[in-house]
């Protein structure tokens, strides 16, 4: 794709104009801007070129397009197809199991009073009884999933998503709150954004369900905690900075009138309460998904993704962590990493000293997304590709069988040399850090309520991410303890399922609050010796070839 433009404008003509969405969101830091100068003057060469690039890709005339300056007109060549292609194919996750749980609905109408409640606040007047029901909203970082539920039967009828249209301001939550840093006026319009996507997706479903607009009477909504500040029209930059404080913490309730919701009618927005600056109402709405909060025994439930959560419940008490797990385990920041789209390699295996893998769609390779990574990283570590220190071995080092799969020279290991799809050592050293993130994660949280891995009975993987990670790489890479492998149980989209219980039992939506009063933040920092714990915890296992 040839795009002429402005270099201070060029990284918007690709983001905005052009629809294509990169990580990091212009901060300079995933490369995935990439552009070949064609005009006969090259743009003057930054800091975050020289990062990123190649002395060699320099000499060629790329650049990275978020860091052009200057107001002179320029022409480029952005080689990046597989960014551009198909980035609404991606899978979206939006089923999620829940507990059992009494229907007691928040939304009722009275027929004594000829009233429609939403809790104990009067919303409407009739005094013929309306259909009544409601939206239950899980917005994440990358996706936003809508369902439209009938309140009195308590019967989901059918469920909508989409792509998180902010992701043209970076695909990780730092991204959006520099942005807002950066420029003020970010806040409104990425509300905006989210508001008109829920409205449309809510809208389409009322359609196609014969519900009219005016029977939606409330929307409940689970999102991480810069999420839930975003769409309240509040700040999150205080997330972003030391000491990393919430502006908001308990459960909030707007009418549709307040957040902009105007197809709807009379009703009321509830938004789900946050932990901590990285443990949000997702986290929550998992929680009351999976009952972890009136859970007997020893349970532990984790969410894998760009950030990564875990909420341990220990004999009657709850603890909660976060760790910065980065966008590695998604496929970003990655050389050949991408998302979860088709052609994107998900799974792999060794068959007689062969690497096979297997892409989303069974279309051909574009790439390696987040599954397909750990995948590939297990493989590796099985047959001696790669240490347990994380260093891609030396030829003289494995079976002769294998030699050809290793690049030395340019440190890399090859997946599809056709193709030019390989991970590098750099790759492999941010899933390092990532795994090293989350399984220090668990160690603390045991070390914390004093408590072992032997004592776990369940092991609930919630989230987008790890719902399409088979327990051998969970197991395989170091994510998750060897002894947990046959206690993992995988709940699916639980930011959606504990929302729908909480929009249909009303002791429960009155207790969210409760449960996250009740829940003890560790954070990793602060605990003595976590520097050594993380280190310990970047080392991979190793399971040799049976």
């Amino acid at each position: 794709m040839i795009i002429k433009s402005k270099r201070v404008n060029l990284f918007r003509e690709l983001s905005e104009k052009n629809k294509v969405v990169f990580p990091c969101g212009g901060g300079g830091t995933c490369g995935k801007c990439k552009v070949k100068v064609l005009s006969e003057k090259s743009p003057p060469i930054q800091a975050a070129d020289r990062k990123i690039l190649s002395q060699l890709e320099i000499e060629q005339g790329y650049r990275l397009a978020c860091h052009m300056e200057g107001t002179e007109e320029v022409e480029v060549l952005f080689e990046s197809d597989e960014i551009v292609q198909d980035q609404n194919t991606k899978i979206i996750l939006h089923e999620g199991k829940y507990a059992p749980f009494l229907l007691d609905p928040v939304i009722r109408y009275s027929k004594d009073e000829q009233t429609v409640f939403f809790n104990e606040m009067r919303i409407e007047k009739l005094a013929i009884k309306p259909i009544l029901a409601c939206l239950v909203v899980d917005i994440g970082s990358t996706t936003i999933v809508v369902s439209l539920v009938d309140v009195e039967r308590g019967l989901e009828l059918a469920t909508m998503t989409s792509l998180n249209p902010q992701r043209i301001y970076g695909q990780d939550v730092m991204s959006r709150i520099t942005a807002i840093q950066r420029d003020d006026k970010k806040l409104k319009e990425m509300q905006t954004m989210v508001i008109e996507t829920i409205q449309n997706l809510g809208e389409q479903l009322c359609v196609s369900n014969d519900i009219a607009l005016t029977s939606i009477y409330g929307i409940f909504i689970a999102g991480n905690a810069v999420m839930n500040h975003i769409v309240l029209n509040v700040s999150p930059e205080s997330l972003g900075l030391a000491p990393y404080s919430l502006a908001v913490t308990s459960s909030q309730e707007y009418s549709f009138e307040a957040l902009g919701f105007k197809q709807f009618g009379k009703g009321i927005v509830m938004t789900l309460p946050n932990i901590s600056a990285f443990v949000g109402g997702d986290i929550v709405a998992g929680i009351i998904a999976t009952a972890l909060y009136r859970y007997s025994g020893t349970a532990l439930l984790v969410d894998i993704g760009t950030n990564g959560e875990m909420v341990l419940m220990d004999r009657g008490r709850l603890y909660s962590t976060s760790c910065a797990a980065g966008p590695a385990l998604e496929g970003m920041n990655i050389a050949c990493g991408v998302t979860a789209q088709s052609g994107a390699i998900e799974e792999a295996s060794f068959v007689r000293g062969t690497l096979r893998y297997k892409t989303i769609n069974c279309k051909k390779a574009v790439g390696i997304c987040g599954s397909g990574i750990l995948a590939l990283v297990r493989e590796f570590l099985k047959v001696g590709l790669i240490t347990s220190r994380g260093n891609i071995a030396k030829i003289d080092q494995i079976d002769e069988r294998l030699a050809r799969y290793i690049d030395q020279e340019n440190k890399r290991v090859w997946v599809d040399k056709k193709r030019n799809i390989y991970l590098s050592q750099k790759d492999i050293r941010q899933i390092q850090l990532a795994k090293g993130a989350i399984l220090s994660g668990i160690q603390c949280l045991l070390q914390v309520s004093e408590t072992d891995e032997t004592s776990i009975e369940v092991v609930y993987i919630a989230g987008q991410f790890g719902s399409y990670v088979t327990p051998d790489s969970l197991v395989g890479v170091g994510l998750i303890p060897q002894g947990m492998k046959e206690k993992i149980e995988y709940v699916g989209n639980a930011s959606k399922a504990g929302c729908y219980i909480v929009a249909l039992n009303r002791r429960i939506y009155d207790r969210s609050n409760e449960i996250v009063d009740s829940i003890q933040h560790v954070e990793l920092s602060y605990l003595e010796d976590y520097d050594r714990t993380f280190a310990k915890a970047t080392v991979f296992p190793i399971e040799k070839e049976k």
